[in-house]
Formats: C-alpha cells, structure tokens, sequence
C-alpha cells in the first residue's frame, strides 16, 4: 500500500507583493506556520500503522533524485524511500537540468551553486525532505535532462511508473 501526504499548505503568498496563488510559485515561500513535527509524526504513525512497503518494478534502469543530505543529484534504483513534487509551473521562467551541468551537479553540495536559480517551491521542497527526513526527492527540473531528448522522452514517457513508487508526495496549490 501507498503511503500518500499531502503537505499543504506548505506555502503562503508573498507580503512583498500581495501575489496570489494564481501567480508564479517562485513569489511564493515556505509557511512558517509549517509544523513539521506535527507532519512527521503523521508520516511515522502511517508508516508504523499501515506497514507500508516501498514499490518497486519500475522498468527505467535509474531515477534521478536530489539527494537531500548531500545537495546534489543521484541516480537511485526507484525501491529507495524518497519524496515526489507536484506543481505546475505557472508563467515563470524554470531552472532547467542540461547535458552539460549533470557532472557538476553529481558532486556533493554542488545544489548550492545553482540554488538562486531554483524557484521557491523547489527551494521549500528541499527544504521541507530535510526538516522531515526523507533522503531524497525528485523533481522534474532537477531530474530530467531537458537537452537530452531521449531521456527527456523516456523519463516522461515512464514517470507514471516513478510517482507510484514515492514513499511521499509533495503538492504546491
């Protein structure tokens, strides 16, 4: 059985600017009303309660995530307890995985060069796997090479069978 949590909501609307929820996620940022302990213990009481399994038999050869820990990317079988990001992207301009930034973003920490370049959501959503102590976290900015069609293609051709492997879903509203 699938765990499934839906954190929300994790963001508010920017005071800076009055931005609704209808505008660019990147004007968005992380609740300080989050109690992440309380969504931890919701998590924990789930995992212990319904005695979930993480899936496996996805047919892709790798899945890349950001490793949390390590604030770089990794390549993982699917069976490894991580979180997914469900957004829409919206009007904003969107950091985007290219051919040649994959080496530099494997190397331990290297998620820091690139972080202002991240939108908020994405930025929160790191943020959020650390506060609760989920070890990775695909996103699909950071986990398929936009330049490389064939991955590209197969990647999204195949991320029906990645969601439903996730220990957790992250949703931006």
């Amino acid at each position: 059985m699938k765990r499934t949590a839906t954190l929300t909501p994790l963001l508010q609307p920017s005071e800076a600017d009055g931005s609704t929820r209808h505008n660019c996620m990147a004007k968005h940022g992380l609740s300080p009303a989050t109690n992440f302990e309380r969504i931890a213990g919701w998590l924990d009481k789930c995992d212990k309660g319904h005695h979930h399994e993480l899936q496996s038999g996805c047919s892709l050869p790798f899945v890349r995530f950001v490793d949390i820990k390590n604030r770089c990317l990794v390549e993982q079988s699917p069976g490894c307890k991580f979180a997914a990001l469900s957004y829409t992207w919206g009007n904003c301009q969107q950091f985007q995985l290219k051919k040649d930034q994959l080496a530099e973003l494997k190397k331990p920490q290297s998620i820091s060069e690139v972080w202002n370049e991240l939108s908020k959501v994405v930025t929160d959503s790191i943020a959020a796997c650390e506060r609760l102590e989920i070890p990775f976290l695909w996103i699909d900015t950071l986990c398929i090479v936009d330049d490389d069609p064939n991955e590209k293609h197969n990647q999204i051709a195949n991320m029906d069978q990645v969601c439903p492997t996730n220990s957790t879903s992250i949703f931006s509203l």
